[in-house]
């Protein structure tokens, strides 16, 4: 790794959030964009390369009734590297993190001759999220950034009684947040 860092610089404390975009095709007709965080510590093995591990929230209301009817919520718990360019103030980057989606989602449908109904399904799955940014560093252990990722969760492809779910199911977290590098 090209360039060394002080010892009492190499943990990270992060905390973001933003939006969530439903992206996949049953995903964002049943489910309206919504807003999310991560929270994570870390290892910074170089000034480019790092590895985190993070924990998230995610909620998105259901498009027509909101989230009192159906929503999908799923909390990400990642292990991700990044790998960041450069070597001013400002560092462009790229991540890649793998880890579970504790999925909840429900759905409020409308079944002739029965009415209204709120289909639910709570689940663990394979989550994959690819995604880059850019940092800027302003102070010697403080960083704000601006991310884009791409969640690639592997939920089931229904809820019973449902409509199908994609699998897998895409969500476009958007998010903006500040790194510390503890002393």
């Amino acid at each position: 790794f090209a360039q060394e860092i002080a010892p009492d610089q190499r943990w990270i404390e992060q905390l973001n959030g933003g939006l969530v975009f439903p992206e996949s095709a049953s995903a964002s007709k049943n489910y309206n964009s919504g807003y999310g965080w991560d929270l994570g510590v870390g290892y910074r093995l170089s000034r480019e390369f790092s590895l985190m591990m993070t924990l998230g929230y995610y909620d998105c209301d259901q498009v027509v009734l909101g989230g009192a009817a159906g929503e999908w919520i799923y909390m990400p718990l990642l292990a991700t590297a990044r790998y960041s360019f450069g070597s001013g103030t400002v560092k462009p980057y790229v991540l890649l993190g793998f880890g579970a989606a504790f999925n909840n989602y429900s759905l409020t449908v409308n079944t002739p001759g029965v009415g209204p109904q709120k289909l639910t399904r709570d689940e663990p799955d394979f989550l994959m999220s690819p995604g880059l940014g850019v940092r800027f560093i302003v102070a010697g252990d403080m960083a704000v950034f601006f991310q884009g990722r791409v969640d690639i969760n592997f939920a089931n492809q229904t809820i019973a009684g449902g409509p199908p779910a994609d699998n897998p199911t895409l969500f476009i977290p958007v998010q903006c947040g500040i790194s510390f590098f503890a002393r």
